[in-house]
Protein backbone atom coordinates (compact mmCIF):
# COMPACT_ATOMS: atom_id res chain seq x y z
CA UNK A 1 0.00 0.00 0.00
CA UNK A 2 0.81 3.75 -0.63
CA UNK A 3 0.83 5.90 2.60
CA UNK A 4 -0.30 9.70 2.00
CA UNK A 5 3.75 10.35 3.15
CA UNK A 6 4.77 8.76 0.22
CA UNK A 7 6.46 6.00 2.08
CA UNK A 8 5.11 2.35 1.30
CA UNK A 9 4.16 -0.42 3.16
CA UNK A 10 3.79 -3.99 2.31
CA UNK A 11 1.65 -4.99 5.33
CA UNK A 12 -0.85 -7.06 3.00
CA UNK A 13 -0.45 -8.63 -0.08
CA UNK A 14 -1.99 -6.48 -3.12
CA UNK A 15 -3.45 -10.23 -4.55
CA UNK A 16 -5.10 -10.87 -1.13
CA UNK A 17 -6.74 -7.35 -1.88
CA UNK A 18 -7.80 -8.74 -5.05
CA UNK A 19 -8.73 -12.17 -4.88
CA UNK A 20 -10.47 -12.43 -1.42
CA UNK A 21 -13.47 -10.10 -2.26
CA UNK A 22 -13.93 -11.91 -5.65
CA UNK A 23 -14.26 -14.91 -3.45
CA UNK A 24 -16.81 -13.28 -1.30
CA UNK A 25 -14.83 -13.17 1.99
CA UNK A 26 -13.92 -9.90 3.54
CA UNK A 27 -10.40 -8.37 3.42
CA UNK A 28 -9.12 -6.98 6.83
CA UNK A 29 -5.92 -5.18 7.40
CA UNK A 30 -3.87 -5.37 10.29
CA UNK A 31 -3.42 -2.20 10.87
CA UNK A 32 -5.57 0.53 11.81
CA UNK A 33 -3.93 3.81 10.55
CA UNK A 34 -5.63 6.92 9.15
CA UNK A 35 -2.86 7.23 6.78
CA UNK A 36 -3.62 4.39 4.41
CA UNK A 37 -7.15 4.70 2.65
CA UNK A 38 -7.85 1.24 0.65
CA UNK A 39 -10.30 1.55 -2.31
CA UNK A 40 -11.75 -0.85 -4.04
CA UNK A 41 -10.57 -0.90 -7.88
CA UNK A 42 -14.49 -0.84 -8.95
CA UNK A 43 -14.79 2.57 -6.76
CA UNK A 44 -12.06 4.59 -8.62
CA UNK A 45 -13.62 3.84 -11.99
CA UNK A 46 -16.60 5.18 -10.54
CA UNK A 47 -14.86 8.37 -9.72
CA UNK A 48 -12.92 8.71 -12.62
CA UNK A 49 -16.04 8.30 -14.80
CA UNK A 50 -17.84 10.82 -13.00
CA UNK A 51 -15.07 13.92 -12.88
CA UNK A 52 -14.24 13.00 -16.34
CA UNK A 53 -17.93 13.41 -17.48
CA UNK A 54 -18.74 16.23 -15.32
CA UNK A 55 -19.58 19.43 -17.23
CA UNK A 56 -16.77 21.73 -14.83
CA UNK A 57 -14.78 19.27 -12.75
CA UNK A 58 -13.48 21.12 -9.18
CA UNK A 59 -9.70 20.18 -9.24
CA UNK A 60 -7.38 20.83 -12.41
CA UNK A 61 -5.80 17.19 -12.81
CA UNK A 62 -3.62 17.26 -16.00
CA UNK A 63 -0.81 18.93 -17.57
CA UNK A 64 -0.12 19.49 -21.22
CA UNK A 65 3.40 21.26 -20.14
CA UNK A 66 2.81 24.71 -19.04
CA UNK A 67 -1.37 24.30 -19.64
CA UNK A 68 -3.61 23.34 -16.59
CA UNK A 69 -6.78 21.55 -17.80
CA UNK A 70 -8.90 18.76 -16.11
CA UNK A 71 -10.11 15.56 -16.62
CA UNK A 72 -13.49 16.84 -17.68
CA UNK A 73 -11.96 19.30 -20.42
CA UNK A 74 -9.33 16.17 -21.84
CA UNK A 75 -12.65 14.26 -21.95
CA UNK A 76 -14.31 16.83 -24.05
CA UNK A 77 -11.31 17.09 -26.08
CA UNK A 78 -11.41 13.47 -27.37
CA UNK A 79 -15.39 13.50 -28.34
CA UNK A 80 -14.35 14.25 -31.53
CA UNK A 81 -11.12 12.09 -32.29
CA UNK A 82 -11.64 8.34 -33.17
CA UNK A 83 -11.20 5.67 -30.22
CA UNK A 84 -8.69 3.85 -32.61
CA UNK A 85 -6.87 6.96 -32.53
CA UNK A 86 -7.28 7.68 -28.80
CA UNK A 87 -6.03 4.14 -27.95
CA UNK A 88 -2.74 4.65 -30.41
CA UNK A 89 -1.84 8.06 -28.76
CA UNK A 90 -2.19 6.68 -25.34
CA UNK A 91 -0.39 3.71 -26.46
CA UNK A 92 2.11 5.42 -27.84
CA UNK A 93 2.56 8.01 -24.41
CA UNK A 94 4.18 5.48 -22.45
CA UNK A 95 5.58 2.62 -25.06
CA UNK A 96 6.62 2.44 -28.23
CA UNK A 97 7.93 -0.12 -30.96
CA UNK A 98 10.73 1.39 -32.77
CA UNK A 99 10.04 4.46 -34.84
CA UNK A 100 6.59 3.49 -35.46
CA UNK A 101 3.75 6.11 -34.96
CA UNK A 102 0.81 4.32 -36.01
CA UNK A 103 0.05 1.20 -34.57
CA UNK A 104 -3.12 -0.23 -34.22
CA UNK A 105 -4.60 -2.99 -31.78
CA UNK A 106 -3.81 -5.42 -33.46
CA UNK A 107 -0.53 -4.80 -33.74
CA UNK A 108 0.12 -3.44 -29.72
CA UNK A 109 -0.85 -6.81 -28.85
CA UNK A 110 1.45 -8.62 -30.86
CA UNK A 111 4.51 -6.22 -30.53
CA UNK A 112 4.02 -5.02 -26.64
CA UNK A 113 6.41 -5.88 -24.41
CA UNK A 114 8.10 -4.44 -21.31
CA UNK A 115 10.99 -3.42 -22.72
CA UNK A 116 9.59 -1.00 -25.02
CA UNK A 117 7.87 0.77 -22.22
CA UNK A 118 9.36 4.63 -21.33
CA UNK A 119 10.92 5.60 -18.49
CA UNK A 120 10.23 9.45 -18.95
CA UNK A 121 7.07 10.62 -17.85
CA UNK A 122 4.53 11.59 -20.05
CA UNK A 123 3.25 15.02 -21.74
CA UNK A 124 -0.47 15.26 -23.01
CA UNK A 125 0.20 16.93 -26.69
CA UNK A 126 -3.36 17.45 -28.64
CA UNK A 127 -0.97 18.44 -31.62
CA UNK A 128 -0.01 15.16 -31.83
CA UNK A 129 -3.60 13.42 -30.85
CA UNK A 130 -4.61 15.48 -33.83
CA UNK A 131 -1.69 13.91 -36.18
CA UNK A 132 -3.08 10.74 -35.24
CA UNK A 133 -6.51 10.94 -35.80
CA UNK A 134 -6.28 12.47 -38.97
CA UNK A 135 -4.67 9.36 -40.39
CA UNK A 136 -7.23 6.53 -38.69
CA UNK A 137 -9.64 9.11 -40.25
CA UNK A 138 -8.55 9.17 -43.50
CA UNK A 139 -8.47 5.28 -43.07
CA UNK A 140 -12.11 5.25 -41.79
CA UNK A 141 -14.81 4.12 -44.07
CA UNK A 142 -17.22 6.51 -45.22
CA UNK A 143 -20.78 5.64 -44.16
CA UNK A 144 -19.12 5.26 -40.63
CA UNK A 145 -17.85 8.89 -40.77
CA UNK A 146 -21.00 9.97 -41.98
CA UNK A 147 -22.83 8.41 -38.97
CA UNK A 148 -20.28 9.87 -36.96
CA UNK A 149 -21.30 13.61 -38.04
CA UNK A 150 -25.02 13.11 -38.46
CA UNK A 151 -26.07 14.37 -35.01
CA UNK A 152 -23.72 17.20 -35.10
CA UNK A 153 -24.62 18.45 -38.19
CA UNK A 154 -27.99 18.22 -37.40
CA UNK A 155 -27.93 19.69 -34.30
CA UNK A 156 -25.92 23.31 -36.22
CA UNK A 157 -28.56 23.57 -38.77
CA UNK A 158 -31.74 22.73 -36.59
CA UNK A 159 -33.40 20.02 -38.36
CA UNK A 160 -33.00 16.28 -39.33
CA UNK A 161 -30.87 15.26 -42.11
CA UNK A 162 -32.90 13.39 -44.76
CA UNK A 163 -31.72 9.97 -46.96
CA UNK A 164 -30.59 12.49 -49.85
CA UNK A 165 -28.41 14.85 -47.34
CA UNK A 166 -26.80 11.54 -45.79
CA UNK A 167 -26.25 10.54 -49.12
CA UNK A 168 -24.40 13.81 -50.58
CA UNK A 169 -22.31 13.91 -47.35
CA UNK A 170 -21.40 9.95 -47.97
CA UNK A 171 -20.51 11.04 -51.81
CA UNK A 172 -18.80 14.00 -50.60
CA UNK A 173 -16.94 12.35 -48.13
CA UNK A 174 -13.68 11.41 -49.45
CA UNK A 175 -12.82 14.90 -49.97
CA UNK A 176 -13.76 15.71 -46.54
CA UNK A 177 -12.37 13.88 -44.86
CA UNK A 178 -8.85 14.47 -45.93
CA UNK A 179 -8.71 17.76 -43.90
CA UNK A 180 -10.35 17.29 -40.81
CA UNK A 181 -8.09 16.61 -37.55
CA UNK A 182 -11.98 15.19 -35.84
CA UNK A 183 -14.70 14.68 -36.11
CA UNK A 184 -16.13 18.20 -34.72
CA UNK A 185 -13.95 19.81 -37.23
CA UNK A 186 -15.44 17.33 -40.35
CA UNK A 187 -18.67 17.94 -39.15
CA UNK A 188 -17.99 21.72 -39.50
CA UNK A 189 -16.10 21.61 -42.99
CA UNK A 190 -19.06 19.37 -44.38
CA UNK A 191 -22.32 21.53 -42.99
CA UNK A 192 -22.20 24.16 -45.98
CA UNK A 193 -23.64 21.03 -48.29
CA UNK A 194 -27.14 21.38 -46.68
CA UNK A 195 -27.24 24.98 -46.10
CA UNK A 196 -30.66 26.69 -47.35
CA UNK A 197 -30.01 29.12 -49.66
CA UNK A 198 -29.04 31.58 -49.40
CA UNK A 199 -25.94 30.41 -47.55
CA UNK A 200 -24.68 32.27 -44.99
CA UNK A 201 -21.28 33.94 -46.09
CA UNK A 202 -17.66 33.95 -43.19
CA UNK A 203 -16.30 37.54 -43.23
CA UNK A 204 -13.26 36.24 -45.43
CA UNK A 205 -16.02 34.60 -47.89
CA UNK A 206 -17.95 38.16 -48.37
CA UNK A 207 -14.57 39.74 -48.69
CA UNK A 208 -14.15 37.98 -51.98
CA UNK A 209 -17.57 39.13 -53.41
CA UNK A 210 -16.27 42.40 -54.86
CA UNK A 211 -18.37 44.03 -57.44
CA UNK A 212 -15.61 42.92 -60.07
CA UNK A 213 -15.71 39.41 -58.40
CA UNK A 214 -19.58 39.44 -59.27
CA UNK A 215 -18.70 40.30 -63.07
CA UNK A 216 -16.91 37.39 -63.46
CA UNK A 217 -19.24 35.17 -61.43
CA UNK A 218 -22.05 36.32 -63.75
CA UNK A 219 -19.74 35.11 -66.56
CA UNK A 220 -18.98 31.96 -65.07
CA UNK A 221 -22.52 31.23 -64.33
CA UNK A 222 -24.02 31.79 -67.99
CA UNK A 223 -20.72 29.69 -69.15
CA UNK A 224 -21.49 26.81 -66.69
CA UNK A 225 -25.62 27.02 -67.48
CA UNK A 226 -24.86 26.39 -71.16
CA UNK A 227 -23.25 22.62 -70.21
CA UNK A 228 -24.24 19.83 -71.78
CA UNK A 229 -22.94 17.76 -69.07
CA UNK A 230 -22.06 18.38 -64.97
CA UNK A 231 -18.92 17.10 -63.66
CA UNK A 232 -15.86 18.00 -61.83
CA UNK A 233 -14.22 17.76 -65.78
CA UNK A 234 -16.50 20.15 -67.42
CA UNK A 235 -17.26 22.40 -64.86
CA UNK A 236 -13.24 22.89 -64.74
CA UNK A 237 -12.69 22.96 -67.95
CA UNK A 238 -15.46 25.91 -68.51
CA UNK A 239 -14.12 28.16 -65.73
CA UNK A 240 -10.59 27.22 -66.87
CA UNK A 241 -11.57 28.83 -70.43
CA UNK A 242 -12.69 31.99 -68.87
CA UNK A 243 -9.54 32.43 -67.46
CA UNK A 244 -7.83 32.05 -70.09
CA UNK A 245 -10.17 34.25 -72.20
CA UNK A 246 -9.15 37.07 -69.11
CA UNK A 247 -5.73 36.08 -69.08
CA UNK A 248 -6.47 35.62 -65.27
CA UNK A 249 -4.64 32.95 -63.17
CA UNK A 250 -7.24 30.26 -62.47
CA UNK A 251 -7.28 31.06 -58.62
CA UNK A 252 -8.77 34.74 -59.32
CA UNK A 253 -12.01 32.97 -60.49
CA UNK A 254 -11.63 30.07 -57.80
CA UNK A 255 -12.05 31.71 -54.93
CA UNK A 256 -14.83 34.04 -55.85
CA UNK A 257 -16.39 30.64 -56.92
CA UNK A 258 -15.49 28.79 -53.68
CA UNK A 259 -16.52 31.72 -51.93
CA UNK A 260 -19.98 32.00 -53.83
CA UNK A 261 -21.03 27.65 -53.33
CA UNK A 262 -19.48 27.31 -49.67
CA UNK A 263 -19.70 30.79 -48.12
CA UNK A 264 -16.11 29.75 -47.00
CA UNK A 265 -12.49 30.13 -48.37
CA UNK A 266 -11.74 26.57 -47.74
CA UNK A 267 -13.59 23.75 -49.25
CA UNK A 268 -12.73 20.37 -50.53
CA UNK A 269 -11.99 21.03 -54.54
CA UNK A 270 -14.61 23.50 -55.98
CA UNK A 271 -14.85 21.27 -58.87
CA UNK A 272 -15.65 18.52 -56.61
CA UNK A 273 -18.19 20.84 -54.90
CA UNK A 274 -19.97 21.63 -57.72
CA UNK A 275 -20.51 17.99 -59.29
CA UNK A 276 -21.44 16.82 -55.16
CA UNK A 277 -24.05 19.98 -55.24
CA UNK A 278 -25.53 19.16 -58.49
CA UNK A 279 -26.46 21.82 -61.02
CA UNK A 280 -29.18 23.71 -60.22
CA UNK A 281 -28.42 24.11 -56.17
CA UNK A 282 -24.65 25.23 -57.43
CA UNK A 283 -26.03 28.10 -60.17
CA UNK A 284 -28.40 29.08 -57.67
CA UNK A 285 -25.95 29.40 -55.19
CA UNK A 286 -23.81 31.60 -57.91
CA UNK A 287 -26.52 33.60 -58.34
CA UNK A 288 -27.43 34.51 -55.18
CA UNK A 289 -23.17 35.52 -54.35
CA UNK A 290 -23.89 38.12 -58.24
CA UNK A 291 -26.66 39.55 -55.96
CA UNK A 292 -24.53 40.51 -52.84
CA UNK A 293 -21.83 41.17 -55.15
CA UNK A 294 -23.25 44.00 -56.97
CA UNK A 295 -25.12 45.26 -54.05
CA UNK A 296 -21.54 46.64 -52.80
CA UNK A 297 -21.74 48.96 -55.91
Amino acid sequence: MVNSDGSISQAMGLESCITAPARGRSVTFPYRDAMRCPIHVDDIAEVVARVSAAEKPAHRMYNTGGHMISMGELATMVQGFLPEAVCNYLLRLGWGHGDDEFIDRAQAIEWFDLAGVGRAPARFDLKKLENVNGHYMRLADDARLVALVTPRIAAAIGRDLTAADQDLLLRSMSGLKIRAKNINELADSAIFYLRTRPIPMDERAASLLTPEAGDLLAQVHRDLVALDSWTTQSTEAAVRAIAESRELGLGKLAQPLRAAVSGSTTSPGIFEVLEQLGREESLGRIADAIQLAKGKQ
